[in-house]
């Protein structure tokens, strides 16, 4: 249990590093909703290739791995039900086309 939320706090150490980098840089506020989602996604998949590697490690790794994919598409489908109402908030207000792509 301790080895499986360890795992899950590295996973999400790792999304909040890629964004702090993004931070950073500022690039974020230069990125469009879909270039962000495409990111997120890119490290969601990553972070899915790290459990896929872990669990074939062996057959414990592979109980752990399995747990915290799990956490992890729940946190996906979290992050997508955001993103899909801030999308709904943003059509709905009155700010100019350049600017909802913008937000």
């Amino acid at each position: 249990m301790l080895k499986q939320l360890t795992r899950m706090w590295t996973q999400f150490m790792t999304i909040y590093t890629a964004l702090e980098i993004l931070e950073q840089k500022d690039d974020y506020k230069k990125m469009s909703s879909g270039e962000m989602a495409l990111f997120v996604d890119k490290e969601y998949q990553n972070l899915e290739n790290i459990l896929d590697s872990r669990a074939a490690e062996g057959k414990i790794e592979k109980k752990a791995a399995a747990g915290s994919k799990s956490s992890l598409k729940r946190l996906k489908k979290l992050y997508s039900s955001y993103d899909r109402y801030f999308d709904k908030y943003i059509d709905a207000s009155k700010l100019s086309a350049e600017n909802k792509e913008k937000n």
